[in-house]
């Protein structure tokens, strides 16, 4: 503490005798704050503290005033050294400082914009590389997208190989002579018939495919890919959901980064349960569209492009009731291919 605290002390002690004998101020009793300081507006500050006007008290530092208790001698009342701001502030900030108000979120120790930092654009941690952020979106930025399709492609046609194939391509290189870097990850799949669809479907178009085993699916194994495929889930929904739930970061990275994610269903399977757990998606189960001729409705989609229509879905092919952004349907308007941009 300065040189002056226990003068200050009583100097403030006098101050708030007279007061308190002319009926004064009232919230100076039970001060929490340490001599030198008054508590204002419920933070400890420094200086002098004087009557105003409306009532109320403020302070000011620098300034001499009368000692009361010396004979009349002046002191004059410094701003508060180091140990003193330290109290100060001790007094003043709140338990959690990095607590936001909405519509803030707080990314890492920041309250942030999602709507429109370039740095943490949409979700925490998502820079935008060309510094623009607008709706949550990066300016410029090619849009990642998720295409869920009815098909297990244990057996199949050409129609339904374009489909696939236009799908893992959407974010790829548009030359052909490049191949399309596709991971595949098997989870409880017991068959993986997506990889030869896709070559078929590719070869339709003069290109190929350089197809990759996913062990696990996280920023390391997507890294190199323009699409992921999750090759249809059967079993356990939870334990489908909760795998979703574990790679969801990194397939939203993955899809933040402009790339693909394309998911195969099968009748009875849970491959929806996972797209839940991921936060990718919120389908209703699945039903079955087996053996049935199914149309394109969005002819302009780019999952659709090439696509005779209608087609026949191949068995162990499903629908799935009231989806959102349908590019094929079955007879009772469920969405067999679905693909939304994000």
């Amino acid at each position: 503490m300065n040189r002056y605290t226990a003068i200050i002390t009583g100097v403030v002690a006098a101050i708030v005798a007279s007061l308190a004998s002319l009926g004064g101020c009232s919230s100076l009793v039970g001060d929490p704050c340490e001599s030198g300081y008054h508590l204002v507006e419920g933070a400890c500050q420094a200086g002098r503290i004087n009557s105003e006007p409306d009532g109320g008290v403020h302070q000011d530092t620098g300034v001499t005033i009368v000692n009361p208790l010396d004979g009349g001698s002046l002191v004059t009342i410094d701003a508060p050294d180091a140990a003193d701001a330290a109290v100060a502030a001790d007094a003043s900030v709140p338990p959690d400082a990095t607590t936001c108000a909405l519509p803030t979120t707080k990314c890492g120790q920041t309250c942030v914009l999602l709507d429109s930092d370039p740095f943490n654009c949409g979700y925490c941690g998502h820079a935008c590389q060309s510094g623009l952020c607008s709706g949550g979106s990066c300016v410029g930025e090619i849009a990642g997208n998720i295409v869920v399709i009815g098909h297990d492609y244990q057996a199949a046609d050409p129609a339904m190989d374009r489909l696939v194939a236009n799908g893992v391509s959407l974010n790829a290189s548009p030359f052909t002579d490049v191949a399309v870097r596709v991971g595949y990850w098997r989870g409880t799949a017991t068959q993986e018939g997506g990889k030869a669809a896709i070559s078929r479907g590719l070869a339709q178009s003069g290109r190929s495919t350089s197809p990759t085993s996913v062990a696990t699916v996280d920023a390391s194994s997507l890294a190199q890919l323009d699409a992921i495929v999750i090759e249809p889930q059967v079993g356990d929904g939870a334990a489908a959901e909760a795998a979703g739930a574990q790679a969801a970061g990194a397939l939203a990275a993955f899809l933040g980064a402009g790339h693909t994610i394309v998911v195969l269903e099968t009748t009875s399977g849970v491959s929806y349960r996972y797209l839940h757990g991921a936060g990718l998606a919120d389908l209703a189960p699945p039903v079955d569209a087996s053996l049935t001729p199914v149309t394109v409705i969005a002819p302009a989609d780019a999952v659709a492009q090439g696509v005779v229509s209608p087609y026949l879905a191949q068995p162990s092919s499903v629908g799935y009731p009231g989806a959102a952004h349908v590019v094929v349907a079955d007879g009772a308007g469920d969405g067999v291919v679905i693909h939304a941009s994000y």
